[in-house]
């Protein structure tokens, strides 16, 4: 963790998800590209599977160790709110395990990331009982996320007391953090954004060469989160005059849960989960990356003003002109306007959308700016500085 002050312990920390490999989503890329910078004395992780799962063996290309344990329940991957009661019949064997874990690696700093409660609620207790300094990772928003019902229960109960244990609170974007600064003055709100370890070479640019045979590409999570304005721009752009348009999705998300939610499947191809290594050399056969964000859904107000997709920074590397559809009020929309890294579409009619695209495809000049500025607004992600960070605030 850096030089060491002489005579000072030596700090160890034990990081907290749920969401490391083999799961899947921006969660686990957060928290794989940030812990890779840790070395095996600095750092270990406390992870989960499934029970049915949890004797499988996995291998790291981390150089620290892993620990699994039981925190969740779901079948491949799916179903989980469906088991949260049996999840919870394995609290003390994780309880146990964890404690286990911070007694043989000699922990001395913990770190619980959210959005998972199950595993934070686990480490805020140790830590607790074992006096250990306590700091939290927030993805996402918690309990303004939560308005109503068993879990705004849960979340007015526990979010307070995560809080007020945390030496530090890390949150994922400097949206969050202006908006937890402003709700709650008092505690220390730190912006720990995501974070990245690609290469890349900035002769690569790519602009539009075709405008009568276009290929998209999309990538991530497909849900509450921006499922509104996905349709939307696939319903739009699919109808342009003039313009053979082609939409690639590459994400974990089945077909059948994606027309659940919505989305005609006939006008897409579903190309699946694909792995980080792999990313950016797929993105770069392509001549417009799309990356949309919810205008409405089933997420609080507060929530889709704050959060920022992790699928914007493979896109910021792939070196292809991105256009955004996001809503004005959000901070990722305030965020690419400032660094110029996207053309920009924020409003919810179709007319305005389909003339703002072919704006946006015609014009060859915007594009190699844009793209420009993607590679320059990548630096402010890179994997080891952000680790730097989280180090030295630790520290």
């Amino acid at each position: 963790m850096g030089n060491q002050i002489k005579g000072m312990k030596k700090k160890k920390v034990l990081y907290v998800s749920r969401y490391f490999e083999p799961n899947k989503g921006g969660s686990v890329s957060i928290n794989e590209n940030l812990t890779n910078h840790f070395s095996s004395d600095e750092l270990c992780v406390l992870t989960s599977k499934s029970p049915f799962s949890i004797f499988n063996s996995n291998k790291s290309k981390s150089e620290h160790k892993r620990y699994y344990t039981i925190g969740e329940f779901n079948i491949k991957g799916k179903g989980d709110r469906f088991f949260v009661q049996l999840l919870y019949l394995f609290y003390p064997f994780v309880l146990l395990h964890m404690l286990y874990v911070i007694r043989k690696e000699k922990i001395n700093i913990v770190v619980a990331t959210f959005p998972d409660i199950f595993l934070c609620r686990i480490a805020y207790l140790l830590a607790k009982w074992c006096n250990i300094p306590f700091y939290t990772y927030f993805h996402n928003t918690y309990l303004e996320n939560r308005p109503r019902g068993s879990m705004n229960y849960f979340a007015k109960k526990w979010q307070p007391k995560l809080f007020s244990a945390s030496k530090k609170i890390f949150v994922m974007s400097e949206g969050m953090s202006t908006y937890y600064d402003e709700k709650y003055g008092d505690l220390n709100f730190i912006p720990l954004p995501h974070s990245h370890s690609y290469s890349f070479d900035e002769n690569f640019l790519k602009p539009i060469s075709n405008k009568q045979e276009i290929r998209i590409v999309m990538i991530g999570n497909f849900n509450h989160s921006n499922i509104d304005a996905t349709k939307r721009c696939i319903n739009t752009f699919s109808k342009i005059n003039g313009v053979n348009i082609s939409f690639d999705l590459y994400t974990h998300v089945p077909e059948i849960l994606l027309r659940n939610r919505g989305v005609d499947t006939k006008l897409i191809n579903i190309k699946g989960y694909i792995n980080e290594d792999e990313l950016v050399d797929v993105l770069q056969k392509y001549d417009i990356a799309l990356l949309t964000h919810g205008f409405e859904g089933g997420y609080s107000e507060v929530e889709y003003k704050t959060i920022f997709p992790t699928r914007t920074i493979p896109l910021l590397a792939s070196g292809i002109p991105i256009f955004l559809h996001s809503p004005k009020n959000s901070f990722l929309t305030s965020f690419v306007e400032n660094h110029g890294c996207a053309y920009v579409n924020s409003s919810c009619d179709k007319v305005k959308l389909e003339k703002d695209f072919i704006e946006f495809i015609s014009n060859q000049e915007k594009q190699l700016q844009l793209i420009k500025g993607a590679y320059n607004t990548l630096k402010v992600f890179d994997g080891k500085k952000i680790a730097e960070t989280l180090k030295s605030e630790l520290n």
